[in-house]
């Protein structure tokens, strides 16, 4: 919703606006800025309250139509990046899980500090789970361009590194990418909002996989796809500047040998297509003033809606 939003700014006149709607509390706008999108917040600050700029985003009141409202832009001029889609999710998100539109503007202001703060903290070592999260991404990602997507394609679709769906295509369809151990029975959902359906469908990918020596017979180092994915996207500058962003988000220092250690032993993608039946949490069903909600989801209990992932893979994750 959110991403199809921006884009259907951004493909009209500058200036034109697009309404994120269903909102209980705010009114927001994706706003086509001519040369960058930006999101209209109608809010009016509590008195002293200033919002500091973050990295890659820049934060400003303005007044439109009589009103008093936030712009929210990023930094860089150019087409929505997943860093941009990944803000704009996380703040309509924070702000739609209170009650009331007075707690919904105190959300708004202590989500976007909290943004900054996270993105411009100091870059730290990934931990095991992270890392092997990130393999199990950088993979999609290849056999995504080895499915025929251009790089800059591919890498504009991979907003993992941003807290969103790990991958969302311009049909609004996105895939959800998870890694287990290969003897696990189940897998962790870390909030009620990750298997939240777009309008264009989603596919849960999981990927059994294994910890091995990195002279192992059939073992894939971090490192080497880390390379493989920096030669595919090295001929195209967009490209590039998408994928050095995302490290520099993840706050993975490609130099650091401790990456080095980290190899896996693969298997064959399980994917399922998310539906309303789909054994997974609603946020519509939860009670109100409920959030945070972490769970897990038994294999065997999705099996009926486990489908071809390669075909899921050619369609972009689209039904």
């Amino acid at each position: 919703m959110i991403a199809t939003a921006i884009e259907t700014a951004m493909g009209g006149v500058p200036g034109r606006t697009v309404g994120l709607v269903d909102h209980p509390h705010l009114s927001m706008w994706a706003q086509n800025l001519g040369d960058r999108p930006g999101l209209l917040v109608d809010v009016t600050l509590p008195a002293g309250v200033v919002i500091e700029d973050g990295r890659g985003f820049d934060v400003a009141p303005v007044a439109r139509n009589g009103k008093s409202s936030l712009l929210i832009k990023p930094t860089i001029p150019g087409d929505p990046s997943a860093a941009f889609v990944g803000l704009v999710e996380y703040l309509y998100r924070q702000t739609a899980g209170v009650d009331t539109p007075p707690a919904a503007v105190v959300a708004l202001v202590d989500s976007i500090q909290e943004f900054r703060r996270f993105f411009g903290r100091k870059s730290e070592r990934l931990s095991e789970a992270e890392v092997r999260g990130l393999f199990s991404e950088l993979l999609l990602l290849v056999e995504l361009m080895d499915a025929g997507r251009s790089p800059n394609t591919a890498l504009a679709a991979w907003s993992g590194p941003w807290g969103a769906a790990d991958f969302r295509f311009a049909d609004d369809s996105a895939i959800e990418v998870k890694c287990v151990r290969p003897s696990a029975t189940g897998v962790r959902v870390s909030s009620e909002y990750q298997l939240e359906v777009p309008s264009g469908g989603m596919h849960l990918f999981v990927l059994p996989l294994a910890d091995a020596d990195p002279a192992a017979t059939g073992s894939a180092r971090l490192m080497d796809l880390v390379g493989e994915v920096s030669a595919r996207v090295a001929g195209d500058p967009l490209a590039l500047r998408r994928w050095f962003e995302a490290l520099d988000t993840l706050g993975f220092d490609t130099s650091d040998v401790y990456y080095e250690q980290w190899s896996f032993v693969p298997e064959s993608w399980v994917a399922f297509e998310v539906t309303d039946e789909f054994p997974a949490l609603r946020v519509r069903d939860l009670p109100a003033g409920v959030s945070g909600v972490g769970y897990s989801i038994a294999l065997a209990a999705a099996e009926a809606f486990e489908v071809d992932a390669s075909r899921a893979i050619a369609s972009g994750g689209a039904k």
